[in-house]
């Protein structure tokens, strides 16, 4: 006598639900996990981006050429032991821009 589909899923999905609940090894969690947590980080930054669109943040990349970094150097906005720490150039930038915009 021949199974229906019906009956056929629930016997796929009862042998799928055995397998979760007994995990031949623990390690096989940890991609799972990793994909939790990765999808909430990315989900946290997009909301952080939001907001900060929000309240007035624009976001460029932009290439900066090392004469560039130099003369950050050479005006002292930049250290010369941070020259190539992106996140330093940035806080540089950023201190350029202030000091010129709004002290000019």
């Amino acid at each position: 006598m021949s199974k229906s589909k019906a009956e056929q899923r629930r016997a796929a999905l009862g042998r799928l639900a055995l397998r979760i609940s007994r995990p031949y090894n623990w390690l096989d969690f940890i991609p799972c996990l990793t994909l939790l947590r990765s999808e909430r980080l990315i989900r946290e930054r997009v909301r952080r981006h939001r907001a900060n669109r929000r309240n007035g943040w624009r976001y460029v990349s932009l290439p900066v050429h090392e004469w560039e970094v130099q003369r950050l150097i050479a005006h002292g906005l930049l250290d010369e032991a941070h020259r190539d720490d992106p996140g330093a150039i940035v806080a540089a930038l950023r201190e350029g821009l202030r000091v010129t915009l709004f002290l000019a």
